[in-house]
């Protein structure tokens, strides 16, 4: 899958290639997947653009409700809260 290739590249520090990989997979799952929000929050986040980053963030938030996925899996749980975490800092500070 694409995010899994989005998620590498950011877990290494490339957060271009990230952006471009995890900004392929919204766009191939039609915007459908939560991770991929939460993903693109921590990228916006840490390049200085903590609006954006909220609004992705609020935006996965908003798809677990719409799909009825409270109860998601581990891989989403992981991702909003390393997410939401991260937003919490300081806009463009070095990830945990």
């Amino acid at each position: 899958m694409v995010n899994t290739l989005a998620v590498a590249y950011y877990r290494q520090g490339d957060l271009d290639r990230s952006q471009e990989a995890v900004e392929e997979s919204i766009r191939l799952n039609q915007g459908e997947l939560p991770v991929d929000h939460f993903l693109l929050a921590m990228i916006l986040h840490q390049r200085g653009k903590p609006e954006e980053a909220q609004r992705q963030f609020n935006h996965g938030l908003e798809l677990i409700e719409l799909q009825g996925l409270e109860d998601a899996d581990p891989e989403t749980e992981q991702f909003r809260d390393e997410a939401a975490a991260l937003l919490e800092s300081d806009p463009g500070a070095e990830r945990p």
